[in-house]
């Protein structure tokens, strides 16, 4: 088996490419509130503001979970505030092409033996409802229900060894739902709180399942491809497995691809990077998004040319961003400005106990990459780089 090898040496400095396709705008905009259109904000540090967001694929409307007002906030396209429905128990929203509402909820915690589970008696599990457009449940999938492919079971054990050279086994079992996405198919991807990646059909009948290193990704035409990351080598793999089918997994073991990266990559705040963040999206035109865990989203084409770097907002000081079908890019930003301060002192603190601590310097330095009315905003975005 032949791979085409890329390699990506300096990958930050290096490329002589721009974001000049995509034009930066603010779609939703709000102040600190429990007023319609307004979000709240816990001010504990290092303080949150509201928890997600999603767009709709049929309306386009945008769909914010405002956490601290238990409540869920939705605009339309331009970010005109449309309506509010109170519901308190919602950490993620999705949608299908069919109409159909998906939600992450809170599902509660199971009692598991602890001679088993490594000492752990009480595991908190993760729920998956489907509702109809008038919030109508249809169906649930509840870590809670033994028969249910969320219910904590182990998958697998793997042996590994430690840094004083014993070993012990890793146990693989579903437990909180850290991330789930719709396929065009229907097919439900599932990360069962970053150990174990399920996949589910519409009717939730478990058709595949990974350790947490690997990432299926569906395209916008039901294609579905495997992503795999290899640490120890600083490696990714990605590789196509086939059409969706109902009822059906493509299991293909051919590996189309192999991504590497410089052994010697640092970045400017010394932290190694030798493996991306989750965000992974193919576009309608084939295109493929690879996030660098902080401040750039890298676009490729479908030969893994190179065809753009999007500055966006840090992660230190936004959030990760998302794709959509159509190649535009989202991401939240939240400033509160008393907050600012006091967690501004506390950083600093922390630098003083520890000056050598990457992460204590990026988040004062991320500072630099805002604009000025950035750093003296009050409140919460919502960020749209729309392509030109």
């Amino acid at each position: 088996m032949r791979y085409k090898i890329i390699f990506i040496f300096m990958l930050l400095f290096a490329l002589n490419v721009s974001s000049a396709e995509y034009e930066k705008r603010i779609l939703v905009q709000g102040r600190w509130g429990d007023k319609p259109g307004e979000f709240g904000f816990n001010t504990d540090p290092p303080g949150s503001g509201p928890l997600e967001f999603s767009i709709d694929p049929i309306t386009k409307d945008i769909y914010i979970i405002d956490l601290h007002n238990n409540r869920i906030q939705v605009f339309d396209s331009t970010g005109r505030f449309l309506k509010i429905i109170a519901r308190d128990d919602i950490k993620q929203i999705r949608f299908d092409d069919k109409g159909y509402i998906y939600t992450s909820e809170y599902g509660g915690s199971v009692t598991v033996d602890k001679k088993i589970y490594d000492g752990i008696k009480y595991i908190e599990v993760g729920k998956i409802c489907k509702y109809d457009r008038n919030w109508n449940l249809i169906e649930k999938w509840s870590g809670k229900d033994k028969e249910s492919p969320l219910y904590p079971k182990i998958y697998t054990t793997e042996k590994i060894v430690e840094s004083y050279g014993g070993t012990r086994d890793v146990l693989f079992y579903p437990w909180i739902i850290s991330d789930f996405k719709i396929g065009k198919s229907g097919n439900i991807y599932i990360d069962a709180g970053g150990r174990i990646k399920l996949v589910l059909d519409e009717n939730g009948k478990l058709l595949y399942w990974s350790k947490g290193a690997e990432d299926i990704i569906e395209d916008p035409f039901g294609n579905i491809y495997k992503w795999e990351s290899i640490s120890q080598e600083r490696e990714h793999r990605f590789a196509y497995l086939g059409k969706a089918e109902k009822g059906k997994f493509p299991k293909s073991t051919k590996w189309d691809t192999i991504i590497q990266f410089s052994k010697n990559r640092i970045d400017e705040y010394g932290r190694w990077y030798y493996a991306f963040d989750p965000l992974k999206k193919i576009d309608r035109e084939g295109n493929i998004y690879i996030y660098d865990g902080d401040k750039k989203i890298i676009k490729h084409d479908n030969k893994w040319n190179i065809v753009s770097e999007i500055m966006v907002i840090p992660n230190s000081l936004g959030c990760t961003p998302i794709v959509d079908d159509e190649g535009n890019i989202y991401q939240m930003f939240c400033r509160n400005k008393d907050l600012e301060k006091e967690e501004r002192k506390i950083i600093e603190e922390w630098r003083r106990q520890d000056p050598e601590n990457p992460n204590y310097i990026s988040i004062i330095e991320n500072e630099k990459y805002l604009t000025q009315e950035e750093k003296q905003f009050d409140g919460f975005r919502i960020y749209k780089w729309v392509k030109k």
